[in-house]
């Protein structure tokens, strides 16, 4: 009795070798566009009357300032093609 070994075919292998390439590159452009997609807040803060001792303490990560009247605060989400400004909100 004599046993085949089957092995696919040499086209049919390259075949499966450029789907399989094909599936990578797709499955690596959609994490790299979900990557590069990034929400931030800016928080700019206005002394208007040019007192540290009034108005409140702003503090932005490990930054503080003291004598905050006015707050701005601007929500920006990036992709990879364009920026948009969500929102752009006044604190007092």
């Amino acid at each position: 009795m004599r046993t085949a070994i089957l092995s696919p075919s040499l086209p049919s292998a390259l075949s499966l070798l450029r789907r399989s390439r094909h599936a990578l590159a797709l499955l690596l452009l959609l994490a790299s566009a979900a990557a590069t997609a990034a929400t931030a807040t800016f928080s700019v803060g206005f002394d208007t009357d040019d007192n540290p001792l009034t108005g409140c303490i702003l503090t932005v990560g490990s930054r503080s300032m003291p004598g905050v009247e006015v707050a701005l605060d601007t929500v920006v989400t990036t992709t990879a093609n364009a920026g948009t400004v969500g929102s752009v909100t006044r604190r007092s």
